[in-house]
């Protein structure tokens, strides 16, 4: 089957992949192992070549453009500010995908692999150019239980659960994500002693004789040039009630609803999220709420000035019932606190129906069909919303979802980069690319 292939981090899985398939075009960015690209390198400076324009391939492109530069622009501005002028975005977009659409037509791609679910900007062109041309594809997603990740053949797929399907028990892994929880809080943890700390910040800087003398100018009042991050932090402070005045308002009577903010950009708001613009989930939580409800909203502990600028902050001050918290506040304390949470996609959600509350969805998760979430879209009505609160929790339901979800999961690591989440010593990593390899090719059976 001529495949071209997306990302990964393990030269083994890769190496066994291309003894197996037919391998045509290789995109990773790891070191000394072959490749055509590196996705790393498509990322920062498109394709080098310029692609052949296709009779056909123009005639679908600007269906294909309006269809599809929102979401590719959310997930390329990633790289940085400098980067994100819109004529420019554009015209990336379109040598990315006459690109892309020359190396599917030309080498007669019938499989494409994502490591990831694509949000990186040129991997989503290339998801979509596949489905496209109605090219088979394969997407994983590593999971927060030790070792378990989803092969999908659709993003459409994530977290759909399949009925009644006789399997294993799978309840010991309820507790199998706490290593991952911890170790997340514990560089949460680590990033609020970091966050303001000029030592870290020079340490972390790439350029590092640069970065001092710029701090020294702007402190000598030569250099006049904004400090983003302290703009953000200190904007932040003004829109957060003290510990003490939340002590208050856990006491007024009113019911509270949990909002954590994502870290933007990432996958979770540039793909999951149905928007990434999570003032306007507020907006939607804030009508609901109504004098019933009050909304405790966390921001993100790894969130910086990016895509927090005064205009975000502008926006906040609008709602009346919204209390933002201090963005270390224990997240696991605040699910525990309120009656009900809200999320994009994000695991106080999973935290909140595995304690027996109810979660808002407003995007696409792993959980988002387990017993106990409630999915909002654009025509959910406050009623649905209301009749879904008041419908009983009923620790079977999600329990047997639970269940019948993990047993579409399999075992191994696709993302060597969860072995610190997992906290795994003396990893095998031959072992793990001979299950990954055999999960593929089953699943790769079921497609035929």
């Amino acid at each position: 089957m001529k495949t071209i292939m997306y990302g990964g981090c393990d030269p083994l899985v890769i190496k066994k992949l291309d003894e197996n398939l037919d391998i045509k075009c290789k995109i990773h960015s790891i070191e000394n192992l072959d490749k055509d690209y590196s996705n790393l390198g498509l990322v920062r400076d498109n394709f080098n070549k310029e692609p052949l324009l296709d009779v056909e391939a123009r005639k679908i492109y600007q269906d294909f453009y309006n269809k599809n530069f929102v979401k590719f622009n959310t997930m390329i501005v990633r790289r940085g500010i400098l980067l994100s002028d819109f004529h420019d975005l554009r015209d990336e977009f379109s040598l990315y995908f006459y690109s892309f659409y020359e190396i599917l037509k030309k080498n007669k791609i019938e499989l494409a692999i994502f490591f990831s679910f694509p949000h990186e900007g040129p991997d989503y062109i290339l998801y979509k150019l596949a489905k496209y041309f109605k090219i088979k594809t394969i997407l994983f997603y590593q999971t927060i239980f030790k070792e378990r990740f989803f092969i999908l053949s659709d993003l459409s797929e994530f977290g759909k659960i399949k009925k009644n399907i006789e399997s294993e028990n799978y309840h010991y892994l309820l507790n199998d994500d706490q290593s991952y929880i911890k170790t997340v809080n514990d560089k949460n943890q680590k990033n609020r002693k970091n966050s303001e700390s000029f030592i870290y910040n020079l340490k972390k800087s790439r350029r590092k004789i640069r970065f001092l003398l710029l701090k020294i100018l702007i402190f000598l009042k030569i250099v006049n040039r904004r400090d983003r991050q302290k703009e953000y932090l200190e904007n932040l402070k003004k829109i957060q009630v003290s510990n003490e005045d939340l002590d208050k308002i856990f006491k007024n009577g009113k019911k509270k609803i949990y909002f954590p903010l994502h870290f933007q950009p990432e996958l979770t708001t540039s793909l999951l999220a149905n928007n990434d613009d999570q003032p306007l989930i507020l907006e939607r939580l804030s009508q609901f709420a109504g004098d019933e409800w009050d909304i405790i909203v966390k921001e993100n502990p790894k969130q910086t000035y990016y895509q927090r600028g005064k205009f975000f902050f502008k926006r906040l001050k609008y709602f009346k019932n919204v209390y933002f918290v201090d963005k270390f506040y224990s997240s696991a304390e605040l699910v525990k606190q309120t009656d009900l949470v809200a999320t994009n996609c994000g695991t106080p959600g999973w935290e909140s129906i595995k304690s027996g509350k109810k979660t808002l969805v407003f995007g696409t998760s792993w959980f988002s069909d387990i017993h106990g979430c409630f999915k909002v879209n654009n025509q959910t009505t406050d009623d649905e919303i209301k009749k879904f609160i008041q419908q009983e929790f009923d620790p079977s339901k999600f329990s047997s979802d639970f269940n019948n979800l993990m047993s579409q999961s399999c075992h191994g690591l696709i993302d060597l980069y969860y072995k610190e989440f997992y906290g795994i010593k003396n990893f095998d990593e031959k072992r793990n690319a001979e299950k990954i390899i055999n999960h593929i090719l089953k699943y790769l059976e079921k497609l035929n």
